[in-house]
């Protein structure tokens, strides 16, 4: 089984292999690993009913250790996950997503004044991955909780991205033998060796810290009537939770509420980091990307999404560097 880049490790392996589909077994864990297109559309979609759902790793659902099975992201295709869809499509689905628009828009203005702060320094590129995930950061707790991030120190931002990194360490299955072996669980904490359990109780309090943490600011500010628009403060007294008890209600918008920051900062942030890679490698297409922004717009106006129909090049631009490096292994062709 291997570690780190896994999905490199497996292309290589169906390619040695000459297979798309791969079959693993190590200590009675068993693992099949897709590596085409062609054979996931074939399971995940034409089959979904028999072949798609989501798995998590017992450091992640076990309630001993991480306890983060609720996560919007990791539940599995059941009741759960329906009503997470059914209230989300609401705010994100193509039509209410141009609500947001605005917001962006001015995220994006004060990425661009810090950048020309970083663009100063002595490491820029490096920085400016760490703007980039700011602003995406701060875009999604605004949509989440109405809350403004204060910058890099600020407690909540350094309590979710913490927190995330957490996730997705306990999440990948070679880090603890837990995964492999999940009767492990049940070993004394006192017994010789099990400081990763240890380990799992800090990282579920910092978890339940930052979850509970969020939600009572967003009530609170609701409560004050000094809320700010957002789908946890509007859920909060809405027809699609009146039927939920109190105690389903906090728990499914605590885990929401941080299922929007994750699912949507560090994805787009990536983006920006590979559109900023190809810009530099490609000079010649920043500057006919410029030009056109600058035919259409002038010199002196910022684009807007609404401007995204006039600005064709641009708009491929970035579809191409979606494209040329997908922020997530989905494959290679």
């Amino acid at each position: 089984m291997p570690s780190g880049t896994e999905h490199v490790a497996y292309m290589k392996l169906g390619r040695e292999l000459n297979s798309d589909i791969i079959y693993l077994k190590m200590l009675g864990h068993s693992t099949i690993v897709l590596n085409s297109a062609q054979a996931a559309s074939d399971l995940f979609e034409k089959r979904s009913a028999k072949y798609s759902d989501r798995t998590n790793s017992p450091m992640v659902r076990d309630p001993t250790l991480l306890d983060w099975s609720g996560h919007p992201g990791l539940v599995g295709y059941n009741d759960l996950w329906r009503s997470h869809r059914r209230m989300l499509n609401n705010w994100l689905n193509a039509r209410a997503a141009t609500q947001f628009h605005e917001s962006h828009e001015r995220q994006a203005r004060m990425l661009l004044r810090r950048l020309l702060d970083v663009s100063k320094r002595d490491d820029p590129f490096d920085e400016t991955e760490g703007e980039f995930f700011l602003s995406m950061a701060s875009a999604m707790f605004r949509l989440a909780y109405g809350y403004d991030v204060q910058g890099h120190d600020d407690p909540f931002f350094k309590g979710a991205k913490e927190a995330i990194e957490h996730l997705f360490s306990a999440h990948m299955y070679t880090n603890f033998l837990v995964n492999i072996f999940p009767a492990l669980s049940y070993v004394p904490d006192w017994f010789p060796g099990t400081g990763w359990k240890r380990t799992a109780r800090q990282w579920r309090e910092q978890k339940e810290w930052i979850l509970s943490s969020t939600f009572q600011w967003t009530r609170c500010q609701v409560a004050a009537g000094s809320a700010e628009p957002s789908i946890v403060s509007v859920l909060l007294d809405h027809e699609l939770t009146s039927k939920w008890t109190q105690t389903d209600k906090e728990y499914r918008l605590k885990e929401i509420g941080m299922g929007l920051y994750s699912g949507g900062t560090e994805t787009s942030a990536n983006v920006l980091v590979k559109f900023v890679a190809a810009m530099v490698l490609n000079p010649e297409v920043q500057a006919k990307a410029q030009r056109e922004i600058d035919d259409v717009l002038g010199p002196l106006k910022l684009p807007k999404v609404e401007d995204e129909e006039r600005l064709s090049y641009v708009h491929n631009l970035i579809l191409e560097t979606l494209r040329w490096h997908p922020v997530v292994p989905t494959g290679e062709y």
